[in-house]
């Protein structure tokens, strides 16, 4: 995360360090550097109970009142668990911050359902056996959302026109398959070497959108 300083990009990810004891578990780590441990109430006497909440927290409040672009917040379904600033902060975010992207397990409630059906956000399904993929897919788009050359900001501006129209719903398959077509030629144009990028970043983010927003109609 540290790379992304500065250039546009904030949020957290839960990191699981394999390190011997006692830094060994789930750990929160922001794009600023910070770190606080997550569910381990051996560090209370240390961080505090509420340690990562209160890093969270501060993460979403500086966000929504900053220029970021974007916020990535991992594993949002803990933000539905707690009774703490960090909801309010979330909910906050939600109607005057950036565009948010996060991941989230399988799971259904009423928390993470309310979030699959706002248009501006993006929820990445994760699971034990997709995170190290999501995580390598979700990085190389944060960097790409950094990357001020023009080629890349004009294919990253035309898949979120693509992504708009996924998500408005009344847009018919058949135009969107179009402009998906004119975005691949456009990619082989002006970067023929980031194809199969291309296809990891923006291609698996198309399917994800079509599944949130259109119940898994075939694309």
């Amino acid at each position: 995360m540290a790379e992304l300083r500065g250039q546009g990009v904030d949020g957290y990810v839960i990191e699981s360090l394999q390190e011997p004891e006692p830094r060994a578990g789930a750990w929160l780590a922001s794009v600023d550097g910070r770190e606080a441990p997550v569910g381990k109430p051996s560090y209370a006497a240390l961080t505090g109970p509420l340690a990562w909440q209160d890093l969270a927290a501060s993460v979403l409040q500086r966000a929504a009142t900053s220029e970021t672009r974007v916020v990535f917040i991992d594993e949002v379904e803990r933000v539905g668990l707690v009774d703490h600033p960090l909801r309010q902060a979330f909910d906050h975010a939600l109607t005057h911050g950036p565009r948010l992207v996060m991941t989230a397990g399988l799971q259904d409630d009423a928390f993470l359902d309310a979030v699959r059906h706002r248009r501006d956000v993006e929820l990445v399904p994760i699971s034990a056996s997709t995170w190290k993929s999501v995580h390598e897919e979700l990085s190389l788009r944060l960097r790409a959302v950094c990357d001020d050359r023009a080629p890349v900001q004009q294919v990253q501006r035309h898949a979120d026109e693509i992504c708009e129209m996924i998500v408005s719903e009344e847009i018919p398959a058949v135009d969107i398959e179009i402009q998906q077509a004119r975005l691949r030629e456009a990619v082989r144009q002006l970067m023929p070497d980031q194809l199969t990028v291309f296809a990891m970043l923006h291609e698996r983010r198309f399917r994800r959108l079509w599944d949130q927003f259109r119940h898994r109609t075939a694309l």
